[in-house]
């Protein structure tokens, strides 16, 4: 079937205004929060409800069967692209660091979002990307440049159900992870306590008295030739929603030139994202770089603490390290908040107790790990099917 491909500016609205909204400003209305979009899935993992008159100002409105891209970095690269469904009075409000397309009738809503959670658009999206790093984002203009085809709607709808049913696959391996995490979660507390409050009455260090804590740096320019694109791994917040607790980096690297101008860790240490998830810890699995959004926790006292229950520990700890953070766009934990985090010792022998049980957690964990990324390949290969170059 030779399938018309037609500019996406063509078929959709993008931006559009708010639509005509007869409610008063105490109605609730839906919000969604960047954070509440799931950057595998693509589902709405939670929405709030706020006055109307608190949020038609200032964020950004979308109505029913709209579908929103994150513009920002390092949320458009980690592909936070969601399809707004079930709306309270059928209008919603977000953060402003949305695109949002509204489809015409020639297309389906659902047809607009999974062509736009494709990764190869978001790598060419990145190299269109303005503004200063940190705070780069896609400008509207670039969707002039994509073209999108546009086969009969029950085509449409035909791919849209085999795709759908990709994604409902990947939502149960998702929550069986999940359930793992949180199973774990308790094991923890019930053999260790729990991190706050010190219930067991273990004795207590801070950090910096357990490992050598470095900032991460990254080369400047960005995007420079002579430090990017070569063959050192360099830690992305993504690597580590991705991969778990052992993460090997897959997303960006760095050449010899630009590893000596960031911060190389060693493969055992664990390394802790201050901004863009502040508190998300991991293990690195593999040598590899981090920029200036981790810090690294160099030289552990072996002898105190084991890497995998300081990993536990961090995990536990990461809603308040979160609820610590400052700053505006990107909220941020400092070096000296990571410095001063009181760490629980209990005796090697309880964690290394604790550590059998976990590893056994940890088989089933990498067993839906790895079927997820299964049909993660198998959703890429019907997407790359569909849709072809685009740009």
């Amino acid at each position: 079937m030779n399938i018309e491909k037609k500019p996406i500016s063509e078929i959709c609205e993008i931006n559009p205004k708010l639509k005509n909204a007869s409610i008063g400003n105490d109605s609730s209305v839906s919000f969604i929060p960047m954070a509440s979009i799931d950057e595998v899935t693509g589902s709405i993992k939670t929405t709030q409800e706020r006055p109307f008159v608190e949020v038609k100002k200032g964020f950004t409105p979308f109505a029913e069967n709209d579908v929103l891209f994150a513009k920002i970095t390092p949320c458009m690269e980690n592909g936070k692209v969601a399809l707004a469904r079930n709306l309270k009075h059928g209008i919603g409000f977000g953060s402003t660091e949305f695109h949002v397309f509204r489809a015409n009738k020639k297309v389906l809503p659902a047809w607009i979002y999974y062509f736009l959670r494709q990764k190869k658009l978001r790598i060419a999206a990145e190299k269109y990307m303005t503004g200063s790093a940190g705070q780069k984002r896609v400008p509207t203009n670039f969707f002039k440049k994509v073209f999108i085809p546009v086969p009969p709607m029950d085509v449409q709808k035909r791919i849209v159900k085999s795709l759908a049913q990709i994604d409902q696959s990947l939502a149960k391996r998702r929550q069986a992870i999940a359930l793992l995490d949180e199973f774990l979660k308790a094991v923890f507390v019930e053999m260790l306590g729990e991190p706050v409050g010190n219930v067991k009455g273990w004795p207590t260090k801070k950090l910096r008295e357990l490992c050598e804590i470095v900032r991460g740096s990254s080369p400047r320019p960005a995007t420079d030739p002579r430090y990017y694109g070569g063959t050192v791994p360099r830690l992305m917040v993504a690597d580590v929603t991705r991969d778990g607790m052992y993460v090997k980096p897959q997303i960006d690297f760095l050449t010899d030139a630009g590893a000596k101008l960031s911060r190389p860790m060693k493969k055992g240490d664990v390394v802790i994202a201050v901004s863009g998830d502040p508190g998300l810890p991991c293990i690195l699995d593999v040598n590899a770089c981090i920029h200036d959004g981790f810090v690294g926790l160099r030289t552990l006292d072996i002898y105190a603490i084991s890497n995998i229950y300081l990993y536990h520990y961090l995990k536990n700890l990461k809603a308040r390290n979160k609820s610590k953070a400052v700053g505006a766009i990107f909220k941020n934990l400092n070096t000296d908040q990571i410095k001063n985090i009181e760490i629980l010792v209990p005796p090697l022998t309880h964690q290394m107790n604790f550590l059998k049980k976990a590893d056994r957690v940890d088989v089933l964990r990498a067993k839906c790990l790895a079927s997820e990324s299964e049909l993660q390949n198998l959703f890429g290969a019907v997407m790359q099917n569909v849709f072809g170059e685009s740009i």
